[in-house]
């Protein structure tokens, strides 16, 4: 199995040997690879074709179909899997609210897209600023996973941020902690 990103070059060579153990001096090569056919030479024993995978491939197994044929028309069949991975192009971190009191928790699910715009598995890195800038918390979560923090009730009002981070992406989102009155009364009968 070849393990391979979209948009990446995947190098596909081999050596062919006749039955007697030798190299096969000549031959004709077909690669079949994404309802496609490319063609290149044995020399030597040796073949060598390079795919160019395209940036939208989805991701998954394909296989990849490698035929030998000789002068002779004797031929050999392989085929190989290639395992294409999900390319991460973005983070969303979709805030069960977007203001919170003092006293309640901020949630959120951090959710990390693929190169297809689907959810994929991954870490992320989620840090919490107050107003200030200063960190709240830091911390790793999975993708899909809920980012939980609780306010005490003394918790300054104002415009905090959620950032979460990983392999180069950044998703920056603010969220405001309300400020809390509280209005104290007396009655008095006269």
């Amino acid at each position: 199995i070849i393990s391979s990103l979209p948009d990446e070059t995947v190098v596909l060579e081999g050596n062919v040997r006749k039955v007697s153990g030798e190299n096969l001096d000549s031959g004709n090569v077909k690669i079949s690879f994404n309802n496609q056919d490319f063609d290149t030479e044995v020399e030597f024993g040796n073949f060598r074709h390079t795919l160019q995978l395209d940036a939208d491939l989805d991701i998954g197994n394909y296989p990849i179909t490698i035929n030998v044929k000789d002068k002779n028309e004797n031929y050999a069949d392989e085929v190989v899997q290639l395992n294409v991975l999900p390319v991460p192009t973005s983070i969303e971190n979709r805030l069960e609210n977007e203001k919170v009191k003092p006293g309640s928790a901020l949630k959120a699910k951090i959710i990390l897209y693929d190169h297809k715009e689907r959810a994929m598995n991954g870490t992320i890195n989620v840090d919490l600023l107050d107003i200030d800038g200063k960190k709240l918390v830091s911390k790793g979560v999975e993708s899909l996973d809920w980012v939980n923090y609780e306010f005490n009730r003394q918790a300054l009002p104002g415009i905090y941020t959620i950032i979460s981070k990983t392999e180069g992406i950044v998703e920056e989102t603010e969220f405001e902690v309300e400020a809390v009155s509280e209005i104290s009364m007396e009655y008095s009968d006269e």
